[in-house]
């Protein structure tokens, strides 16, 4: 007598491998998006709502947030999600700390999609990097802040809907 059909590795589906969602993780230099060292509160919490929108991750996205010590007190408590802070002063302190610290990531492969929250030059390498290694790369930025180099290291780019205008009216 055969026995009843059981299913196997490969699930009922067909499927060899369990289905993984593709997790995301955000880098943002929040000046740049901001454009300024010292931002009010309400433009450091709209940025935050805009960027995730923009980005279109999901709310696990782990995010890596970079600042000079101009701006970190109300960075790091205004910012929305969870996150990792970096603060680093000086000439591209925060661009640095950032790339410095995504480079050291161990578990880097883990995440197919990259949000990079800067139109700086200064993570064209780091983009071309991420691309070589498998990684989608979405830059997010203001407009007319975007460096072209970084623009075309990227996969895909989005502005932010954000204007100078828009932090005078909330200021």
């Amino acid at each position: 007598m055969k026995a009843k059909s059981q299913r196997t590795r490969a699930g009922k589906f067909g499927l060899r491998t369990p289905v993984r969602k593709i997790r995301s993780i955000a880098i943002v230099d929040v000046e740049n998006l901001l454009k300024t060292t010292n931002p009010t509160p309400g433009a450091i919490e709209l940025v935050s709502k805009t960027f995730y929108s923009v980005a279109s991750v999901s709310d696990d996205c782990q995010t890596i947030l970079a600042c000079s010590h101009h701006c970190a007190d109300k960075a790091f408590f205004e910012w929305n999600q969870s996150c990792v802070r970096l603060q680093r002063s000086g000439v591209d302190g925060a661009d640095l700390a950032l790339i410095e610290h995504v480079r050291s990531i161990h578990n880097l492969s883990d995440f197919g999609h990259v949000v990079i929250g800067s139109g700086d030059h200064l993570f064209t390498d780091l983009a071309w990097d991420l691309r070589d290694a498998g990684h989608t790369v979405h830059v997010v930025a203001r407009r007319n802040t975007l460096a072209r180099s970084l623009k075309e290291a990227a996969n895909f780019v989005s502005f932010l809907p954000i204007t100078s205008d828009d932090f005078e009216l909330i200021a």
